[in-house]
Order: C-alpha cells, then structure tokens, then sequence
C-alpha cells in the first residue's frame, strides 16, 4: 500500500491528477496523452512548401520496391528541425526521439553551433 501511495505522489507532482493510476474505464490513454503537453517553445517553423506526405508516399510506393516496407498507416513528412524538436508539414511539433548522437547533445540548428560554424567559415 505505500508502494502506491508514492506512485499516486508522483503522479500528482507530474501530472497534477490522482487518477494515473487508475484502473477505471473513465481513464483512457486519450486522457493521458492529453495531460502530456511539450513545454512552451519560442519558435515558429517556416511555412512548407514542399511535396506533401501523401504525395512522397504515393511517389514511394511507385519508385521503390514491395521489399521497403514501412511500419506506419500515414506517413509522416517531417520538414523541419530546431534544436530537440522536429516539425511536420503542417507546423506540428514533435520531441526528437530518434535523432543521432550529435543531434541529442547539441539539437537540430542550435544557434552557438552554427555561429561557432560560421566564424570559421569566415
């Protein structure tokens, strides 16, 4: 019992409800998605106006083999990167969970990079 008293704790702290561990119907992973926001972010990504994600999907399917196989029902068309978020065609922001080693430490286009990058470039 006091295994779950901490856990409803931390759930409280984290979320600012008591129901994360609840077994009832009335909690659904929609409920909890819903509480798990990113933080705020000040930037916006440039409009995108490149090839839409059911178009490459479509070119995809035509141009590559049966033996690509994707995991996915709709494809995601990520346009944009800014330092640990990526953004889709739409502007959507997404945490970047997958990205390389260098992308983890420093993120996409992170502004002392690329001005570290620039003066040596001059």
């Amino acid at each position: 019992m006091a295994m779950v008293k901490k856990n409803i704790g931390v759930c409280k702290r984290l979320f600012a409800s008591s129901n994360c561990l609840s077994t009832s119907a009335a909690t659904t992973d929609h409920d909890f998605a819903r509480r798990l926001q990113l933080p705020p972010f000040d930037y916006k990504p440039r409009p995108y106006k490149g090839p839409l994600a059911d178009e490459v999907f479509a070119k995809r399917k035509m141009f590559l083999g049966p033996s690509l196989f994707h995991f996915y029902q709709k494809p995601l068309n990520i346009v944009e990167g800014k330092m640990q978020y990526l953004f889709d065609e739409n502007g959507r922001r997404y945490l970047d969970a997958f990205a390389g080693i260098v992308t983890i430490s420093c993120g996409h286009c992170h502004p002392e990079v690329l001005n570290a990058i620039m003066d040596g470039a001059k």
